[in-house]
């Protein structure tokens, strides 16, 4: 059971980790393409 709860807090700490980076990702390409539109 330690193993289930460890992984199902590793796994949403990814999902954390991975929804922060695809926001700030989303917002650099925003600010590299506002010039060109």
């Amino acid at each position: 059971m330690i193993v289930v709860s460890l992984l199902a807090v590793i796994t949403t700490m990814m999902d954390v980790v991975l929804c922060n980076f695809m926001s700030s990702l989303y917002r650099v390409v925003l600010a590299s393409l506002a010039p060109f539109s």
